[in-house]
């Protein structure tokens, strides 16, 4: 699916060519050249990163260091995004989307699949990135019959053709409030 913003004007049009150049620069990055991808972020101290490697980082000095040194292990040689979801107005912009990404490695075809959200800002007239957020897609099987909270597979990806026999990692489901807090916890309700 393509993204799509249901605003028909000048600014749905720059919005859109903004997250093409993001498109491009991420085959590039996922490829092994971080600049273009880089060049799109903003240098402002709020930028983040939530990368598939896990922990975060904030500042752009971090997010820089992060994403170079990725890119000099990721060499895929396609990269593509199914878009699910694109939202902006004037100041903030933002997409959900699932990622695909391919390399071969010993004769094999390897396949990487993301969940990826991107939030993206208007600075002096130029959209930039301004958080990201990728890790890998999961399956979750749920059981219907189990009620509320309910029973859950989590079906992890294998990680090489060797690992041997996946095992489901069984789990329950627990309900999150606005804050990513498990529902019913104690805390601050007026954080943001």
């Amino acid at each position: 699916m393509e993204p799509t913003t249901g605003r028909p004007d000048a600014d749905a049009a720059e919005f859109l060519e903004f997250l093409e150049r993001c498109h491009d620069a991420l085959r590039q990055h996922t490829g092994g050249n971080p600049r273009p991808y880089l060049e799109l972020w903003s240098h402002a101290d709020d930028v983040s990163l939530m990368g598939g490697v896990g922990g975060h980082q904030v500042g752009i000095d971090e997010v820089s260091e992060l994403l170079t040194a990725a890119a000099k292990t990721l060499n895929y040689e396609t990269w593509s995004a199914e878009n699910l979801v694109t939202g902006f107005d004037d100041t903030f912009g933002f997409t959900v989307e699932l990622e695909r990404l391919t390399r071969h490695i010993h004769g094999e075809t390897e396949e990487t699949r993301l969940r990826a959200t991107s939030v993206y800002r208007r600075e002096d007239g130029a959209w930039k990135v301004v958080h990201r957020h990728g890790d890998s897609l999961m399956t979750v099987e749920i059981d219907p019959a189990a009620g509320w909270p309910g029973a859950a597979v989590l079906v992890l990806p294998r990680p090489a053709a060797d690992a041997g026999p996946q095992r489901p990692h069984r789990g329950r489901h627990r309900r999150n409030d606005a804050f990513g807090r498990a529902a019913g916890a104690a805390g601050d309700g007026n954080r943001l």
